[in-house]
């Protein structure tokens, strides 16, 4: 499998739980269901646009808002490393930093920032177009990653969000 190029280098290593292990592969434990939830998830937004753009957001939407089929955390010198699958180009952000700037495949511009949550891990995406925000959060044994995902643009009158579910592969 492929992963994704996307890197997050964090300033020092957050733990959801007192000496969590949260370093490694998680690979999407429900894309069936969950992937249908998106699905319904998409057309709710996008139906919140305007008539007129409706189409184009969906369509925007699905090619830029797709569920991960993994993620990978790993510990490095500097903190944790974070990459997703589907790729994307590589980013840099300071955990609890200030937010840096980063140019998505289409050529959008963002304005990246991570930080340690109370239940996790927290990535925030800033654009002229809108947000999004992708939180973290391990089970309590580090075996199970839940990732609730929002997207909200000015187009949209209702939010894009869902959850994903990935489970700690060897």
């Amino acid at each position: 499998m492929k992963w994704g190029l996307a890197l997050f280098l964090i300033g020092w290593l957050v733990r959801p739980a007192a000496g969590l292990e949260i370093a490694g592969r998680y690979e999407w434990a429900e894309p069936t269901g969950e992937a249908g939830a998106f699905t319904q998830a998409l057309h709710t937004a996008a139906a919140s646009a305007n008539a007129l753009i409706r189409s184009l957001v969906r369509k925007q939407l699905a090619a830029t808002a797709a569920p991960y089929s993994g993620v990978h955390f790993v510990e490095t010198e500097s903190g944790l490393a974070f990459d997703r699958v589907p790729g994307a180009r590589p980013v840099v952000a300071v955990l609890n930093g200030p937010s840096i700037a980063w140019e998505r495949e289409d050529g959008e511009v963002y304005q990246v920032a991570v930080a340690a949550a109370t239940d996790g891990l927290v990535q925030q995406f800033t654009g002229a177009k809108g947000t999004r925000e992708n939180r973290f959060q391990w089970s309590a044994d580090g075996q199970t990653l839940r990732l609730t995902v929002t997207i909200r643009a000015s187009v949209l009158k209702t939010p894009l969000v869902y959850t994903q579910t990935f489970r700690r592969t060897p």
